[in-house]
């Protein structure tokens, strides 16, 4: 649903009511390949992603709370991830224990099948400057712009 804010002296805007805290959230429906995806950088996602048609677009996932619990990984992910054709993991840490890196081991012994694996992650100061974050997401090519490169 929609609530309308009143702020005294500015404009009165809609905003969506927030779904309660889900430690694992489904955030847009999508085709056959998913996108798993942590923190704020999945708002920029969605905004590139929500008016590409459902046939195009994968589906989003947001995971918020690391290190990743196996009991917490809910079903209905694991099933989508068991019948996609792609599983792709963007994320704003390095690979090495990150949640790529987390996801992947606890599929592995979870024995959920993936037929195509890609994972995005912090390159780290590859041009030897320091930048906003934004910078930084463009440097390692996971910044929203680049989302379209999963929209097949």
């Amino acid at each position: 649903g929609i609530r309308d804010y009143k702020v005294t002296g500015v404009q009165t805007c809609a905003l969506p009511i927030s779904p309660p805290f889900q430690p694992w959230r489904k955030i847009l429906e999508g085709n056959d390949t998913v996108l798993l995806t942590t923190g704020p950088i999945v708002g920029g996602y969605w905004r590139a992603l929500i008016n590409v048609p459902l046939e195009k677009r994968p589906s989003l996932w947001l995971v918020s709370e690391l290190p990743l619990s196996r009991e917490a990984i809910p079903s209905a992910f694991l099933n989508e991830v068991a019948e996609s054709k792609e599983l792709i993991i963007w994320e704003e840490h390095v690979c090495s224990g990150g949640l790529g890196q987390m996801l992947s081991y606890e599929l592995a012994i979870l024995g959920i099948p993936i037929r195509s694996y890609s994972h995005r992650h912090a390159l780290g100061y590859r041009s030897g400057y320091m930048g906003s974050q934004n910078f930084h997401r463009c440097e390692s090519g996971i910044s929203s712009s680049d989302i379209s490169e999963v929209c097949k």
